[in-house]
């Protein structure tokens, strides 16, 4: 190996490397910690305590801030059939037939006021085996709005419903899933 044969190695080395880290800076200034753009404006967000009662300026009740106060009242008005839709994509792990069998997820005929991991032919997860009580509205709109955070160590994969409107519908379409559904909440 020669001079120049080492000069032409060590420079498509170097090269290589300011490549690399020169790269990864770019995009580090670029789109900058966590998927935040990099000279964009984070706006301030007041986080509003779960207390709902009312504030010490106005003398107005704060907007809810729990997921169950916020859904409670829409169930009202949601629609079975939205939620029905919703759900296709749930249907790859949960049945829905009265007698159907369980898939990755138990059966989810008659889930409403059930007792929370009482179908004997499914394995649950430990945390939804030490759950006291039944899959109550409440439950349910917990459950289904952040699985993991509710159960924690849940064997359930999928990270939840978000958006409110489609909450509720899921929420209502899983009640109707009975020979006797039910009450709604209504608003208040």
């Amino acid at each position: 190996m020669n001079g120049s044969d080492f000069n032409t190695l060590a420079s498509a080395a170097l090269s290589a490397l300011l490549l690399i880290f020169g790269g990864m800076t770019l995009i580090h200034e670029t789109v900058g910690h966590h998927g935040e753009v990099a000279g964009g404006y984070k706006l301030p967000v007041e986080v509003a305590s779960a207390d709902t009662s009312t504030s010490s300026g106005g003398g107005e009740a704060e907007a809810p801030t729990d997921i169950w106060e916020t859904i409670k009242p829409m169930l009202a008005s949601a629609s079975v059939e939205s939620g029905q839709k919703f759900f296709r994509a749930c249907a790859a792990c949960h049945s829905v037939n009265e007698g159907g069998k369980n898939l990755a997820g138990p059966n989810l005929w008659s889930v409403v006021n059930r007792d929370i991991a009482s179908i004997d032919a499914y394995a649950y997860s430990n945390v939804l085996k030490e759950k006291e009580g039944g899959w109550s509205f409440e439950a349910l709109t917990r459950f289904l709005h952040k699985p993991k955070e509710w159960a924690k160590g849940t064997k359930m994969g999928y990270n939840g419903v978000r958006k409110e409107s489609d909450l509720a519908n899921v929420v209502a379409y899983l009640n109707s899933l009975s020979s006797s559904p039910a009450e709604l909440p209504t608003a208040e």
